[in-house]
C-alpha cells in the first residue's frame, strides 16, 4: 500500500510535470503590465522593436567592394527565406529598395509637391528657375540621359528639368540621408559603405523565446554555412529576439554547469562519509518528489513559468535537501524509524512552517518571475517535507545501516568544540554585527534589469558595429509618440522633434532620424497647396516653361520633353496621406509608423547613450512633450524600485510570521528571540558587508534573502532543539545529531552556492556572492551566539541552582518537568 501510493503519486506528478512549458526572458522579472496604454505599447506586438538587424561586412584582414557586400546581402536573404520557405518564423526582411518601389515614391513626391514644400524652400525654388541654374541642371539632365544607365531617369528628369528633387534629397546627389545610412546599388548601407543593412521582421514576438530560439539556430547554422563557403565575409546580428535567446541558452548552459559540478562534488562527499549509496537515493529521492510536485501544481494552476526560477531554484532546493539530511542523520545515529519520526516531526514542521512564510511573501508581488519563485520554492518544500516524513522513513534499512565512523568521529569532535565559550570570538561577531546594522542602510539597490542581461561575443560585435558606424558611438533607443488618428500622431511628433532639437544642440543626445517630412497634417498641407497655388502664378508658369523649354533647345531637347512638369504646375492639389496611399511596402512603413489597438504609433529613433535614457526623458517630460519609449527596460526601471520598496515591506510581513509561528510553538519570548536570532542579525551582516564592499543588490539576488530567512530559521529551531532536550537530560545526544545535520546541509549549500561563481550569466553569478555571505553568517550565528546567549541566560543559571530566566515569563514545557 505504501509503495502503490507513493508510486502512483510520483509518476502522476511526473507526468503532469513534463507538460510544463518554460519561459525563457528576463523581462518576467517585471510586474504584470497595469491597465496603462503606454506600458502596455512598450511590451507589445509593435514589430520596429522586434527586428533583428542584420549586418555585412569584410572580414578582417579583407577588401570587399559595396558590389560585392550587396550581393552577398541579396544571396543570404535568400537563402534564408528559402530555409523558412512557409514563413513560420520570417514575416519580411528588407534589405534593398527596388526600383520599382522608387519609381512609386519619385511618382508619389511629383503627383503631390506642395505637400511636400516647406516656407522657406520657396527660396531655393526660385534659385532653380533662374536661367543659369536651369541651363546648368539641363547640363547634368542631358548626361544622365546619355549614360548607360539614362532609361531609368528619363521619367524623372522629363517630370522634373529644373531638379526641384534636389531640395527634397540634398547633399551628394540625395545618395546620403540623415548621416548615418546611405543608397547603393539599391542596398541600405553605413555611411562609408563599408557595411550593407538588412532587417529582419521574425513572425513572433521578441518574448516568444522558443519560436526565437528556432529562428536564431537558424541563422547561426545558415552564417556558419555561408561564411565557411565565402570567408571573406562577415554577418552579424542582433536585436531583441537575439537577446532573449542569448540569454536563455546561457540561463541552460549555467544551470547545467553549477548544478553538475555541485552534484559531483556533494555526492562523492556523502559517499565518503556515509559509505553507502543508498544515502544518495535518500537525499535526492525527497526534493525530486518535492520538484515534481511543485511543478505540477503550477502546470496546473498556470500551466508555464520561469526557467530563471530552476536557476534560482536549485540553491533554493537546499533547504530542502537540509529536511533530508536530518531524517538520514538521525537515521545514521539511530535506525529505528519509528523514534526517528519522533524526534523530527515537530522541529521538522515548525521549519516548514516558517520557511514558508519566508518564501510564502513572494506570492504578493506583481512580478511573474518573484510569483513563480515563491510558489515553486513553497510547494517543493511541501514536496518534500511529506516525502521525508511520510516515505522516506518506510525505506530505512534497519539492518544494514551504514556509515564511516572515522568520518562522523572527527565531525562530533569539531562539532563539539565550544565556540561559543571563545569570547573573542563572540566580541568579534557582536561588533562586526553593530557595525554592519549601522552601515546596513547604505547599501545601493541597482534598478537596471539590463545589468542582468547578458549578451553573448557574436551579439556584442554586432552591435559593437552598428554604434561604430552611428555618431560618436551612440545607441539607438526608439520614442514614439500615439494618438487616436493620424493628424494627432503628426502633431505630437513635431513637438517630440522640437524637444529633441533642443537636447541635440545641449549636447545631451547625439542625434535623431526624423520622418515629419513625410508625414504632414492636412491642416498644414492645406496652407502648403494654398502657397503653391499663390507662388506659381499665370504669368510665372508661363515665364518658367519658356526658360525651360530654351535650356532643353541648347541639349536638343524638344519642346513636348517636358510636357509632364507642365502637368505638375497645372495639377489641382489636395491633401493626400502617405500613410493611407500604401506607396511604401510594409517592410519600409513599420520603420516609421504602425497602426495598433485603434492607435497611430509614430517611430524616431534617437542615437544616445544607453544610460542617459532616463535623463532625457525626464528633460523632455519637463518640458511638457507627450512621448512613449518603446523599450520594456525603461519602464522596468521604475517598476523594480518599487518591487524593492514593496520586497521591504514583505520581508517584515515574512518575518512578523515567522515570529508568531515561533511564538507559538515555543511560547516564550526569550526562545523565540534565540531562535530568530541568526536569521536577523545574518540579514544585518549581508547589509552591513555589502555597503562596506561596495556591492548592490538587484532583482534576483534580493530574492535570496528570503532564502536566507528560510535557511537560517531551520539551523536555528534545530540547534535550539538539541539544546532544550539536552537541558531537560533526556535526549542529550540530540545536538549532536542536529549539528551533524546542519553540518552536511552547510557544506551542501556553500557547494551549490559557490559552484554559482563559475556562472557566466550576470543574472545566476550575482546570487552567488550574496548568498554565501548570509549562509557564512548564518552558520556562523547558528553555532556561536544563539548557543552563548542560551547558556547565559538559561543553562547557566540552572548549573548554579537558580531558576532559568525564561521562567519568569513562562513555565515551559521542554525544561521544568510536571
Amino acid at each position: 500500500m505504501f509503495y502503490t501510493i507513493m508510486l502512483s503519486t510520483l509518476v502522476l506528478f511526473a507526468c503532469l510535470s513534463a507538460r510544463i512549458e518554460f519561459e525563457e526572458d528576463i523581462s518576467g522579472l517585471l510586474p504584470s503590465i497595469r491597465e496603462n496604454r503606454v506600458e502596455k505599447l512598450a511590451f507589445s506586438e509593435l514589430k520596429v522593436k522586434d527586428k533583428i538587424h542584420l549586418q555585412f561586412t569584410a572580414a578582417r584582414d579583407s577588401v570587399t567592394s559595396p558590389e560585392r557586400l550587396s550581393a552577398a546581402c541579396d544571396e543570404f536573404v535568400s537563402l534564408l527565406l528559402e530555409k523558412d520557405s512557409t514563413r513560420i518564423l520570417i514575416e519580411n526582411i528588407f534589405f534593398r529598395i527596388d526600383r520599382p518601389v522608387l519609381q512609386d515614391a519619385i511618382s508619389y513626391l511629383y503627383e503631390n509637391v506642395p505637400i511636400f514644400l516647406t516656407e522657406d524652400q520657396y527660396t531655393l525654388l526660385d534659385s532653380l528657375m533662374q536661367p543659369e541654374i536651369l541651363d546648368r541642371q539641363m547640363g547634368e539632365n542631358y548626361a544622365l540621359l546619355t549614360s548607360p544607365a539614362g532609361r531609368a531617369y528619363r521619367e524623372m528628369i522629363f517630370r522634373d528639368p529644373a531638379g526641384m528633387r534636389n531640395i527634397f534629397m540634398p547633399g551628394s546627389s540625395g545618395k546620403e540621408f540623415g548621416g548615418k545610412f546611405a543608397m547603393c546599388d539599391n542596398h541600405i548601407f553605413s555611411s562609408d559603405t563599408t557595411v550593407v543593412l538588412a532587417f529582419l521582421a521574425p513572425k513572433f514576438r521578441s518574448l516568444d523565446s522558443k519560436s526565437a530560439s528556432k529562428l536564431i539556430n537558424m541563422l547561426d547554422k545558415e552564417i556558419a554555412a555561408y561564411t565557411e563557403l565565402h570567408p571573406e565575409m562577415d554577418i552579424f546580428f542582433h536585436g531583441a529576439p537575439v537577446q532573449s535567446v542569448s540569454n536563455s541558452r546561457r540561463i541552460k548552459q549555467d544551470i547545467f554547469f553549477t548544478v553538475s559540478i555541485s552534484l559531483v562534488i556533494i555526492f562523492v562527499f556523502l559517499l565518503i562519509c556515509f559509505r553507502d549509496k543508498r544515502t544518495l537515493f535518500y537525499l535526492t529521492a525527497p526534493v525530486i518528489y518535492g520538484v515534481l510536485f511543485s511543478l505540477s501544481v503550477i502546470y496546473l494552476i498556470k500551466g508555464s513559468m520561469s526557467l530563471l526560477v530552476l536557476g534560482i531554484g536549485a540553491i533554493v532546493m537546499g533547504v530542502a535537501f537540509s529536511y533530508c539530511l536530518h531524517m538520514i542523520c538521525h537515521y545514521k545515529y539511530l535506525t529505528d524509524p519509528e523514534k526517528i519520526i519522533e524526534d523530527q516531526t515537530i522541529p521538522l514542521f515548525i521549519a516548514l512552517l516558517t520557511t514558508l512564510g519566508a518564501f510564502g511573501g513572494l506570492l504578493l508581488t506583481e512580478s511573474e518571475i518573484l510569483h513563480d519563485f515563491g510558489l515553486f520554492a513553497s510547494l517543493g518544500l511541501l514536496g518534500t517535507f511529506v516525502f521525508a516524513l511520510l516515505f522516506l522513513p518506510q525505506m530505512f534499512n534497519v539492518r544494514d545501516n551504514k556509515r564511516s565512523e572515522k568520518a562522523f568521529r572527527i565531525l562530533e569532535k569539531a562539532n563539539s568544540y565550544p565556540l561559543y565559550k571563545q569570547k573573542w570570538l563572540i566580541g568579534l561577531i557582536l561588533g562586526i554585527s553593530i557595525v554592519c546594522i549601522i552601515v546596513s542602510g547604505k547599501v545601493e539597490f541597482d534598478s537596471n534589469l539590463r545589468n542582468l542581461a547578458y549578451d553573448n561575443q557574436q551579439v556584442t560585435r554586432s552591435k559593437q558595429l552598428a554604434a561604430s558606424k552611428r555618431i560618436q558611438n551612440a545607441d539607438a533607443r526608439y520614442f514614439a509618440t500615439i494618438a487616436g488618428d493620424l493628424d494627432s500622431t503628426i502633431l505630437l511628433t513635431q513637438g517630440l522633434i522640437t524637444g529633441l532639437d533642443t537636447l541635440q544642440r545641449a549636447g545631451i543626445i547625439n542625434g535623431y532620424t526624423s520622418s515629419l517630412m513625410l508625414f504632414i497634417p492636412e491642416a498644414e498641407q492645406r496652407e502648403r497647396i494654398a502657397r503653391w497655388n499663390s507662388y506659381w502664378s499665370e504669368e510665372k508658369k508661363d515665364i518658367v516653361r519658356q526658360r525651360i523649354a530654351e535650356s532643353g533647345k541648347r541639349y536638343h531637347f524638344s519642346e513636348n520633353t517636358f510636357t509632364p512638369f507642365s502637368r505638375i504646375l497645372d495639377r489641382e492639389y489636395r491633401p493626400n496621406s502617405l500613410y493611407e496611399a500604401k506607396v511604401l511596402p510594409g517592410e519600409i512603413m513599420s520603420n516609421l509608423i504602425e497602426y495598433t489597438d485603434g492607435h497611430y504609433v509614430m517611430f524616431t529613433p534617437v542615437q544616445m547613450d544607453k544610460n542617459n535614457i532616463w535623463a532625457v526623458a525626464d528633460r523632455l517630460r519637463g518640458a511638457g512633450i507627450s512621448f512613449i519609449v518603446l523599450d520594456p527596460m525603461y519602464y522596468a526601471n521604475d517598476m523594480v524600485k518599487m518591487i524593492h520598496n514593496d520586497f521591504n515591506t514583505l520581508l517584515m510581513i515574512s518575518s512578523l510570521f515567522i515570529l508568531i509561528v515561533l511564538l507559538i510553538s515555543y511560547r516564550s519570548v526569550i526562545l523565540t528571540v534565540l531562535v530568530f536570532l541568526p536569521m536577523g542579525l545574518s540579514w544585518y551582516i549581508v547589509l552591513g558587508l555589502m555597503a562596506f564592499f561596495g556591492l548592490e543588490f538587484n532583482l534576483l539576488n534580493i530574492i535570496i534573502s528570503t532564502f536566507i530567512f528560510g535557511i537560517g530559521v531551520d539551523y536555528s529551531i534545530y540547534m535550539m532543539d538539541g539544546l532544550l532536550e539536552g537541558t531537560r537530560g533526556i535526549k542529550r545526544d540530540l545536538l549532536v545529531y542536529h549539528k551533524t545535520a546542519i553540518f552536511f546541509s552547510a557544506i551542501i549549500l556553500i557547494t551549490v552556492i559557490m559552484s554559482l561563481f563559475f556562472a557566466v550569466h550576470p543574472a545566476i553569478r550575482s546570487i552567488g556572492i550574496v548568498t554565501f555571505i548570509g549562509m557564512s553568517a548564518t552558520i556562523l550565528i547558528t553555532y556561536v551566539v544563539q548557543p552563548f546567549f542560551y547558556h547565559v541566560l538559561i543553562t547557566n543559571r540552572i548549573a548554579k541552582g537558580k531558576r532559568p530566566i525564561l521562567e519568569k515569563w513562562v513555565r515551559h514545557r521542554y525544561i521544568v518537568n510536571g
